[in-house]
């Protein structure tokens, strides 16, 4: 998912670096690149999230602003599927760990995106 603001001019490394503590506080590891226009963050779960998916968050620059895309690096939909098989011979324990876990995924996302719009807000006044 991506999310664009336009007409706003920000610093992606101060930007990069509160993304980067908002993973961290929600039990993530982290890694950054900076490329030239645009920085990459990597984020990965601990066994505390109870996520399976590792997280690439972008901050680049636009023609008008800015954009931040957020973008899962698929393990559930696998685990979904075989969890649908498996549940036949194993009682679906693997479908319900995936479920869970894109559960909690949709959850961070909800929390991720409020706060990069409540960080810009407060850059803008």
């Amino acid at each position: 998912m991506q999310y664009e603001w336009k007409n706003r001019q920000i610093n992606r490394e101060i930007l990069s670096q509160q993304i980067e503590k908002f993973f961290n506080k929600n039990n993530f590891t982290t890694e950054t690149q900076k490329e030239n226009t645009h920085f990459k963050i990597l984020a990965t779960p601990t066994k505390k999230t109870g996520i399976k998916e590792k997280i690439e968050i972008e901050i680049q620059s636009t023609k008008d602003g800015f954009a931040v895309d957020l973008k899962t690096i698929e393990k559930a939909q696998t685990s979904v599927k075989l969890g649908l098989l498996s549940s036949f011979f194993l009682g679906g324990s693997l479908l319900l760990r995936s479920l869970r876990s894109k559960e909690e995924l949709d959850k961070l996302q909800n929390k991720f995106w409020l706060h990069v719009q409540e960080y810009v807000s407060t850059l803008q006044k």
